[in-house]
């Protein structure tokens, strides 16, 4: 299966909107300087000049500019639009790689992504080893590809049958027996 079904569609979109919510909310700030703290260690009882002391830490107020969020933020805006384009097409492989990417690239709640692309791999292992994608489904495959393996070791090999082969000497990993003195 190479296309997406309807379950994995519908989370997909909801999967893709995650990264693009989270550029949304970073453009402000890569549009506008951004006023922020730095923070360091209080040591030997004084902070250097521009900071100034608060519980155990020096704190120095920062400007951030737009080149502090830009990289991010088109990080983010490209995983968000390779993601929701790969939905769009159902296009599994991409997909999946998209989403662990994507997952990797929105920090603590790229889980959601990390997961859904993992979810799309285990379902495509399983689709391409047992032929379906649920867990009942691949139990009873599994079951009764054991039942068939075992009956077929159980029954005895015949003497005419074309698909037993004799057992011959290996040639490259058997050593050659040495001759005997006399």
């Amino acid at each position: 299966m190479r296309t997406l079904d309807v379950l994995e569609r519908k989370w997909g979109f909801g999967v893709a909107a995650i990264p693009l919510v989270i550029a949304l909310v970073l453009l402000p700030r890569v549009l506008h300087n951004t006023p922020g703290t730095a923070s360091t260690k209080y040591v030997a009882h004084h902070c250097l000049l521009p900071a100034h002391h608060v519980g155990a830490l020096c704190v120095v107020p920062v400007i951030f500019t737009p080149a502090h969020y830009a990289l991010e933020f088109g990080l983010l805006v490209f995983m968000g639009a390779v993601l929701l384009l790969g939905v769009w097409r159902s296009m599994r492989v991409l997909v999946a790689v998209a989403s662990i990417f994507a997952g990797l690239a929105t920090g603590f709640v790229g889980l959601v992504p990390i997961f859904y692309g993992a979810w799309l791999l285990l379902r495509s292992w399983r689709l391409q080893r047992y032929g379906v994608t649920d867990g009942a489904s691949v139990r009873k495959v599994a079951a009764e590809r054991s039942k068939v393996k075992r009956e077929a070791k159980k029954a005895p090999a015949q003497v005419g049958d074309p698909n037993v082969r004799p057992v011959t000497q290996s040639k490259r990993y058997t050593p050659k027996a040495k001759p005997r003195k006399r």
